[in-house]
This record gives C-alpha cells, sequence and structure tokens, in this order.
C-alpha cells in the first residue's frame, strides 16, 4: 500500500515514463483491451432527457462493472508487464529523496500544541500534541495502528472537544469519501462505543463536550445534505435532524466561527451562500438564518468582540469587507470595514479578538493588511522583495496577538513565521 505522502506527485511520473515504454512493447500491441457494453439509459433532468449507454459501471455492486474493471487491471498488467524493473527502480529512485521522519510546524489550540509527524517506513501520519513546545510528546491518533491489515485506510477532520479530553475522528476504509466518526477519550487513549456512520469526516463540538454536530451525505451522489446531533453514549438512531437542504444544487458544511461562541451550517452552491447559527452553550436550541439566500451572493461570515464580519461580493466585484452589531444583523446595518476597490481582490481574512488580517491581491502579488479592531491602526506587513508568494497559515488562536503566515520567493526558502 503506497503511502499518501509519496504517491500523489510520484505515480504522476511514473504514468507517464512508463506510458512511452509500453508504446514499445511488441507484446502490447497484439493484446485487446477489453471493450464496455452499451446499455442505453435515459437520464431525465427538469425537461431534458439524455441517454447514458455506460450508466451501469456507477452502480458499485454490478457484477458486470466488476468484471469490467478486473478486466481492465489485468490488461493493463499485461501490458506493462515489461516495465515492472523500472516501476520499481523509479519508485525506489524518487521515494529516496524524501525524509523519513518529518513533522509538521506545531500550532496552538486551547491548552496545547498541536503537529502531525511521519516515522521511518510508516505509512501514515501520527496526531500528536504536547503542553508545551520543550515537553514530551502526546500521541493522540496514530493512524498505522487503525490502517493495519486494511487495504485502505484514510482518517481526517480531527477535532478536538472544548476542554481537550475528547478526539473526535472520520475514518474511511473504502476510498469513498464515506466516512464513520470515531471517538477516543484522550485521558485514558481509549477508543468510546460511539460510531456515527455514513457522514462527513468532521464533527463539531459543543461547549458541554457531550453534544456534536456532524453532515450526513446522500448515499448515491455524495451531496452532504442533512445535519444532525448527537450526544455521547446514545445510539446513532436517536441523532436529531437538525437541518435538511433540499435543493440539490446547494451542499452543506458545518463549523465554528473562530471566536468558537457560535455554531454555523453553511448551505453553498457555486455561486451562493446561506449561514445558520447556533451559541455553542445552548446546543439544543434551534439554529437561526443569519440572512436569506440570494442568487449570485457570495460570503463569508466571522465573529468578533461583538461584531459580524462579512467578507461580501454584494456590489463588489472584488470583495469587500462589512461588520454589523452582533445585536442586529440584518443587511440594512452593514457598514464597509474595507470598500470595494476595482483594482484589489480581497481573497480572505484572518479575524483575532483585536485585530483582523485582510488577505489581498494586488497586481498578482498578495499582500497581509493588519488592521486593529478598535481602527487605531491599520498597516501592510512589510515585504521588502519584488516578487514572492505569501499565504495566511494556521491561526487557530483567538485571544493573541501572533500571526502565523507562510512566505517563499526567488531568493527565500518555503518558511512558516509567526
Amino acid at each position: 500500500m503506497t503511502s499518501l505522502r509519496n504517491s500523489f506527485f510520484i505515480l504522476p511520473i511514473l504514468t507517464l515514463i512508463i506510458s512511452c515504454q509500453s508504446k514499445n512493447n511488441p507484446q502490447s500491441m497484439s493484446i485487446k483491451a477489453p471493450i464496455a457494453k452499451k446499455i442505453n439509459k435515459g437520464l431525465k433532468t427538469n425537461d431534458n432527457t439524455r441517454n447514458d449507454p455506460y450508466f451501469w459501471m456507477s452502480e458499485r455492486d454490478n457484477a458486470d462493472a466488476i468484471k469490467y474493471l478486473n478486466d481492465e487491471n489485468a490488461f493493463t498488467k499485461s501490458v506493462l508487464k515489461n516495465t515492472e524493473k523500472l516501476q520499481e527502480d523509479l519508485f525506489e529512485e524518487i521515494t529516496s529523496k524524501i525524509k523519513k521522519d518529518d513533522s509538521s510546524v506545531p500550532y496552538k489550540l486551547g491548552g496545547y500544541y498541536y503537529f502531525v509527524k511521519y516515522e521511518g517506513e510508516k505509512e501514515h501520519p501520527i496526531f500528536c500534541r504536547k503542553h508545551n513546545l520543550d515537553a514530551e510528546d502526546q500521541i493522540i491518533l496514530d493512524v498505522n495502528k487503525f490502517a493495519k491489515g486494511k487495504s485502505y485506510y484514510e482518517a481526517g477532520g480531527l477535532s478536538i472537544s472544548t476542554n481537550d479530553q475528547i478526539l473526535a475522528f472520520g475514518e474511511d476504509t473504502l476510498s469513498r469519501r464515506i466516512y464513520t466518526i470515531r471517538f477516543v477519550d484522550l485521558t485514558t487513549g481509549k477508543l468510546l462505543t460511539d460510531k456515527i456512520k455514513g457522514v462527513s469526516e468532521k464533527a463539531v463540538w459543543a461547549k458541554d463536550n457531550k453534544t456534536v454536530f456532524y453532515v450526513k451525505k446522500d448515499k448515491q451522489t455524495l451531496r452532504e445534505f442533512q445535519v444532525y446531533k448527537h450526544v455521547l453514549g446514545t445510539p446513532q438512531k436517536e441523532d436529531k435532524l437538525v437541518f435538511e437542504e433540499n435543493d440539490e444544487l446547494f451542499s452543506v458544511g458545518i463549523g465554528k466561527l473562530k471566536s468558537k461562541k457560535e455554531i454555523v451550517i453553511h448551505s453553498s452552491s457555486t455561486t451562493t451562500d446561506e449561514y445558520r447559527l447556533l451559541s455553542a452553550d445552548k446546543p439544543n436550541e434551534d439554529f437561526r438564518l443569519f440572512l436569506p439566500r440570494e442568487a449570485g451572493h457570495e460570503y463569508s461570515l466571522e465573529h468578533a468582540a461583538g461584531y459580524y464580519y462579512i467578507l461580501t461580493n454584494k456590489n463588489a466585484l472584488n470583495f469587500k469587507l462589512m461588520r454589523c452589531n452582533e445585536s442586529d444583523n440584518s443587511l440594512i446595518n452593514w457598514v464597509d470595514v474595507v470598500p470595494h476597490r476595482d483594482n484589489v481582490l480581497i481573497e480572505d481574512i484572518e479575524i483575532f479578538e483585536k485585530f483582523l488580517v485582510v488577505d489581498e491581491k494586488e497586481n498578482g502579488l498578495n499582500r497581509l493588511r493588519i488592521m486593529s479592531a478598535d481602527g487605531s491602526s491599520d498597516q501592510f506587513l512589510n515585504i521588502e522583495e519584488e516578487t514572492y508568494s505569501i499565504y495566511v497559515g494556521t491561526n487557530f488562536g483567538y485571544e493573541t496577538d501572533i500571526l502565523r503566515y507562510g512566505y517563499n520567493s526567488m531568493t527565500t526558502p518555503a518558511s512558516v513565521i509567526d
């Protein structure tokens, strides 16, 4: 089983070289590729009907579809047989350049620093934390142990309870992005009995450290369309549906505003956004609509110091930053923080308790604008080089005056800077 950290850039290179080699293989010229049969299937969308003769191949349990895939794999293996030694040599050559023991830059979240590390020949990441940078590593999830004996395994969507004692994570054993959410008691290292099946990878915690919200997927299309509430220690069948997105053009996400005060449901299509909010310390209340959706209105939402901050394209092609008092978020009360400009694109914002950072682009270059929440200061991060790449890094901390960003240029290697 190839490690994810190796395969994403190795496989395309191997495929290109091997395909060139296989063209020179006389044996491949005499082997015929399997031909998929055609079975007409009319698919109706609105008032239009189209024919898909290969729809049967999307049926995962169809015996003919499985046989055809096996025939394709056998054909490929036969055609590329004379390149097996080359494949192995190339793989060994490329992977020999990869650092075996590696780790990410730790980031602060709650009372811990969190990071990911890889060890030796192990295929999967090991998620860790420590109270301070000099303390011993505490392993919170060794994915290698869960992946042992499985042909495929992925763990993701890690989230920590408010009291730092329980880890929620999603696991996928099919490579279909359909996850089962599991829970680990970090005081004992043991798995809880709760399992939430057939969902997205992420669970969002309420402040009571026992209630989580998650998103369920449509089994056929994998569209994320329902939000459920789960209480630890109860079976999944008792989980309560709190929101359903009925418009098939929209999918649903769940998260928290950075201030951690509110949980958000985000409905989004390609060109339209809509948010619903719930106080994190009142998980049994109903989500409230922030602003009714309007076709073509794209916006993102944050909260700090009694205000909602809205990055919006409302009458602003390049987006503008607005805010409103949390006590009345009606559109008429939104005011400009950073007005729209024809030659500057606002790409994102990072919010903190006492300041905010605006990631904007002009003349093809990004820049970071740092503004105090009270309006007393407004400045750009000083960059002396003419050509560079800069981005806002991992900043989970809210009550902090430290910004993490990434930077590199023709003379500066890729760097993470606090």
